[in-house]
């Protein structure tokens, strides 16, 4: 059995059935542009932050499925189907929280899964406001304290700011 993959802007059909239905979220359509490829440089981009010991990738399968998913998760809401679980925030602790607890990198998991966390809420619009310090000893606080995705999406959603043009943000 083939599945066939999701209908994305390209598509001229669904392009006519998306102007008639309304817009879905630019944010959920942004989160359709992410791919393996995309999601390798991310953690290019986190690793070249401090030290690092090897770039490499440890359980390429990890990755995909992330990519999977938040493909998924972008569809699921553009069908207006409203499901709470699948808010901007609990996208960003879903994906925040795989990939620190599964470490699908050799090194940066943690670097790795805070920017792409922020990445997807920047798609939103969007972003956590938390110092360094601070987001580094929460993101390592999730493997070393086993902490559960609704504490992780909590902590989120307690940092949120709104972005607005280019750096300036407003707390929510």
């Amino acid at each position: 059995m083939t599945s066939t993959p999701p209908r994305g802007l390209g598509d001229p059909s669904y392009r006519r059935k998306w102007k008639r239905s309304g817009s879905p979220g630019k944010g959920y359509l942004r989160l359709r542009g992410m791919t393996l490829a995309s999601l390798l440089r991310l953690h290019e981009a986190a690793a070249a932050v401090g030290e690092t010991w090897d770039f490499g990738v440890r359980d390429e399968g990890s990755l995909e499925h992330v990519v999977r998913l938040l493909n998924e998760k972008s569809i699921r809401k553009e069908r207006r189907r409203p499901d709470p679980r699948e808010s901007p925030v609990r996208i960003a602790a879903w994906i925040m929280h795989y990939i620190v607890a599964t470490h699908p990198f050799w090194d940066a998991n943690h670097r790795t899964g805070y920017l792409v966390a922020r990445v997807v809420l920047r798609a939103f619009g969007l972003d956590v406001h938390a110092s360094s310090e601070e987001a580094e000893r929460f993101v390592r606080s999730i493997d070393g304290q086993d902490l559960t995705l609704e504490s992780v999406e909590e902590w989120v959603r307690s940092h949120l700011v709104k972005r607005y043009w280019k750096s300036k943000t407003r707390e929510l």
